[in-house]
Formats: structure tokens, C-alpha cells, sequence
């Protein structure tokens, strides 16, 4: 995509690194394997992020503590993620604009980030952004979680689309613009690769493939699909590169 909006462009430039405490990248004083981190490109400032277990917890607070249901931290999240997008996407959205409305992709787990990436994408298409949404084991849709369904059902009433990635695949290859921007909700904290069946796996990683080759920005909703939140590494070493 043009490099003319910085903001959106600075969605992709988050970084995997190995921390460094003087030496070259990675190493520490003394040569050895520096600790996981994440760092902002191009400053190089550090990324502080949440652990999955002190994420988990402070879900629980707002569930037990806060009477706060899945539903209502869904849409609370849905519509955060959705600004996001819209501040940086500016203009182009506008009715008044005569350019192709930009194209998001939402790539949703069964899980609950999954969920508030497909409510992310319904508040996008309010806003005149054109949506289209994979879920990761659509094809088995009567087993996914009740809030992944209740989701889709919303997104689909308000006349989204929703298909597997084959479906989907074929469809881009009409669209009159490629995606700019896609909405990594397929991993995270309460889903992790190892924890999908062998088929989904492998999907999983198509996702992941078309997402390292496409020019299109991508903001996570959790940690970044492949990265492992305890440690920062790879989840898979055949990623060459996370998004």
C-alpha cells in the first residue's frame, strides 16, 4: 500500500528481536542469547507488553470483580479496534471520497479475540470500510464457541461477508484494489497454534504465508499470530517472518 499514511504504516512496524545490552543484535554484554523482546521500528524503543497469565487475570478481575460479560467486552473491544483503524485509514472513508473504499481482512480465531475481531469488522463496514472476514474452522461452524457465533450472526445481519480462505482467496482476486490492512485475530493468548487440529495447523499457516507476502498492514488484537506470549519466540519455526 502507498506509503502516504503513516499512521497505517506504522501498524506493521512492530518487530520480533532478541534484546541487546550493548554488542551486536541479541547478545548481551557477554556474547550470550539476550531475553525476547519487542521493539518499535524504527526507534528501536521497547515494546512492553502484557503476559498471556497477567492478561487472563486481569480478564477474570473484570468478569468476577466487575460483573463485566463477554459481550460487553467484546463490542468495548470490537469498537477500540475499529477506531484504530478509522483514525488511521482518515479521509478515505469518507462518503465525500471519490477513491476505492479500502479493503480490511479480518482474520478470526475460535476464541475470544477471534470474537472481537469479527465485532471490529462489523463497526469497520458501519464506517463504509469494505470487510471481508476468515474465521478458522468455519466449516465445522456448529462447533465453534457461542460468543464466535453470536458475533458472526451480527456481522453477517449487517450484510458482511464471512467464508473459509479458500472462499475468500478467490474472492480478492475480483476486488478492484488489494487489501490494505488486515486484523490479525487468529491466535493469541486464549488460543495457540499447538492447541489447533492438524487441518486447522495448516490453514493457520496459509493465513500466516499470504500475510508475510501481502503488502497490506496488519494489526494484532493479541500477540501477533505465531509469536509464543510467554517468551516472545516463534511459535512455529517454519514462519520466516510473524506478522
Amino acid at each position: 500500500m502507498s506509503t502516504s499514511n503513516p499512521s497505517m504504516r506504522s501498524l506493521e512496524n512492530l518487530h520480533h528481536h532478541q534484546s541487546s545490552s550493548g554488542g551486536g543484535p541479541g547478545q548481551t554484554p557477554i556474547g550470550k542469547p539476550g531475553k525476547p523482546t519487542l521493539r518499535l521500528a524504527p526507534s528501536g524503543k521497547l515494546c512492553p507488553i502484557v503476559s498471556p497469565l497477567q492478561m487472563l487475570d486481569v480478564e477474570r478481575i473484570a468478569e468476577v470483580e466487575l460483573c463485566l460479560t463477554d459481550d460487553m467486552m467484546t463490542e468495548n473491544a470490537g469498537r477500540g479496534i475499529a477506531q484504530v483503524v478509522i483514525q488511521a485509514f482518515g479521509k478515505r472513508i469518507s462518503t465525500s471520497s471519490h477513491n476505492a473504499l479500502p479493503v480490511v481482512l479480518v482474520f478470526a480465531g475460535n476464541h475470544k479475540s477471534g470474537a472481537r475481531a469479527i465485532a471490529a469488522g462489523r463497526h469497520l463496514k458501519n464506517h463504509h470500510v469494505r470487510v471481508m472476514v476468515c474465521v478458522l474452522g468455519l466449516e465445522r461452524e456448529d462447533e465453534l464457541l457461542e460468543h464466535v457465533r453470536r458475533q458472526l450472526n451480527i456481522f453477517r445481519n449487517a450484510g458482511g461477508r464471512v467464508g473459509r480462505w479458500e472462499e475468500l482467496a478467490n474472492n480478492l482476486k475480483a476486488l478492484d484494489s488489494p487489501p490494505e490492512l488486515i486484523v490479525d485475530g487468529l491466535l493469541g493468548t486464549h488460543l495457540s497454534f499447538e492447541d489447533l487440529r492438524t487441518d486447522q495447523q495448516a490453514t493457520a499457516f496459509e493465513l500466516v504465508q499470504f500475510a508475510n507476502k501481502s503488502k497490506a498492514s496488519v494489526l494484532a488484537v493479541d500477540m501477533p499470530s505465531g509469536v509464543d506470549g510467554s517468551t516472545g519466540l516463534l511459535s512455529f519455526s517454519r514462519f520466516s517472518r510473524v506478522y
